[in-house]
């Protein structure tokens, strides 16, 4: 079972335990090796950020093969 720990006691657990601190700030776990604190918000602007680019690109793309060469 996982409950709000602190850092010296998330050390002591033996199972596997995350916690969702809130969709702005980040998820934090404990394995039972290292701590593991990954940054939601910043994961979820680099893959909006991401999927943007890839759009533009994918029209670019579209917009250019559909032009005709002229002499």
């Amino acid at each position: 079972m996982c409950r709000h720990t602190s850092a010296n006691e998330a050390q002591s657990l033996t199972a596997p335990c995350v916690m969702l601190v809130s969709p702005t700030t980040a998820l934090i776990g404990n394995f039972g090796q290292r701590d593991f604190a990954f940054a939601i918000d910043q994961h979820l602007a680099q893959e909006r950020c991401n999927a943007v680019s890839q759009a533009i690109e994918s029209k670019l793309t579209a917009d250019l093969a559909s032009v005709n060469m002229q002499r």
